[in-house]
């Protein structure tokens, strides 16, 4: 699939943010991505399409009313009405339609659950789970430290001064020391493991 079939997946990510994730899991070494809240998928096809061995860790039980984005945001505009099990389903249609299935390891279990019995080192992290300040911090805290030094992380929706992702940013990540050269794209942070 090429780029521009990756932008038109379904989706909550803008393409650019997609392109930046698709780079970051290029340069991944020494390890898997770990992606915490996969949806349906389009981030998932972007990074295991520039050949990143991918573990999806999704509860699959977001259910959305019906949610248009803000066009300054996001020049796309998505309609989301998906309950659990179709949600999952479509994860695994845009896959296979990706040709990426080979690539990616999913599991439906809380992130923290799963990070409990976590041992391999990871070379890269993208946090796009639940947004709220608790859920984030968990992310982070059970997460990050599998990150090799080089290795990446990425957290989506840190565009809200308040919101969950941009406070873990600047109070637990930024002040750790683990992370250097912060760059945005979209709505989307990253930064690179330095120790």
């Amino acid at each position: 699939m090429n780029v521009k079939e990756l932008d038109a997946l379904d989706g909550l990510i803008s393409p650019g943010e997609g392109r930046a994730l698709m780079w970051l899991a290029g340069e991944a070494q020494g390890g898997p991505v770990v992606e915490i809240g996969s949806y349906l998928g389009k981030s998932t096809c972007y990074m295991a399409t520039a050949g990143a061995f991918v573990w999806a860790v999704d509860l699959w039980d977001l259910r959305l009313p019906t949610e248009k984005l803000d066009k300054a945001r996001n020049k796309n505009r998505y309609t989301v009405n998906f309950e659990s099990t179709r949600a999952h389903q479509r994860f695994l249609e845009q896959l296979k339609a990706a040709g990426v299935e080979e690539r990616v390891q999913w599991v439906k279990a809380p992130s923290g659950e799963v990070a409990k019995v976590w041992t391999l080192p990871i070379a890269g992290l993208f946090i796009d789970g639940a947004h709220g300040f608790g859920s984030v911090r968990l992310d982070y805290e059970s997460w990050a430290k599998w990150v090799n030094p080089g290795g990446w992380i990425a957290f989506h929706d840190a565009d809200k001064e308040k919101g969950g992702p941009n406070r873990v940013i600047e109070e637990l990540a930024k002040p750790s020391g683990w992370w250097d050269r912060w760059e945005r794209v979209d709505r989307m942070a990253f930064a690179w493991r330095i120790s």
